[in-house]
């Protein structure tokens, strides 16, 4: 549990931060990319500049882990904020489907 401390209040942080801002911007013309971590994730930040490996449908090699911000349009926005984390059994992201397209469908709603 004591690892996974910082990536939950990573987490937490971007989560009250996308809630504070809700309603305050118009929808932004592309996500905003927060880092986790400015010098990479714990344990792997000499790695933190290798590329991702991203191919159709999933990505992988995340060594510099981020938060996308997507922001509902001013006049849906109800202030509400969600975390959305997309699954791939900690090898492979599946960041379309269960992260952009849902990111993007409650974006729609009015949730960040």
């Amino acid at each position: 549990m004591r690892k996974c401390l910082p990536l939950i209040t990573s987490i937490f942080v971007t989560l009250v931060l996308c809630a504070a801002t809700t309603g305050n911007f118009a929808a932004a013309e592309s996500p905003t990319v927060v880092p986790l971590w400015p010098a990479g994730a714990l344990g792997f930040e000499a790695r933190k500049d290798e590329p991702e490996a991203v191919q159709d449908w999933w990505v992988a090699n995340v060594h510099d882990p981020s938060s996308t911000l997507f922001m509902p349009a001013k006049e849906t926005s109800d202030g509400t904020a969600m975390v959305i984390c997309p699954g791939g059994s900690h090898r492979k992201l599946v960041f379309g489907a269960e992260g952009v397209d849902a990111a993007k469908y409650f974006s729609d709603l009015g949730y960040a």
